[in-house]
């Protein structure tokens, strides 16, 4: 069940970044902003992009830590 729950939300996480870049690259196509404006623009998604990483790292090790104890319980008992 919670490997689901993971698979779940690392899709919600792929999905909210390539949403975020299409709406960047959309955004800097159709309004035409100034050079401020895209920086600011790319600069949201990367920080989107980014928080999307470490959150997917975050569970990762999550898994990691949990599939660590499980062993050493198996061996030690």
């Amino acid at each position: 069940m919670f490997k689901t729950k993971k698979r779940i939300a690392a899709g919600g996480l792929v999905a909210l970044v390539l949403l975020t870049w299409v709406a960047a690259f959309a955004a800097i196509r159709l309004f035409d902003p100034t050079i401020a404006q895209k920086t600011l623009i790319v600069t949201c998604a990367a920080i989107v992009s980014e928080v999307a990483m470490w959150i997917g790292v975050a569970i990762l090790g999550i898994t990691a830590l949990d599939r660590f104890r499980v062993s050493s319980f198996l061996k030690n008992g």
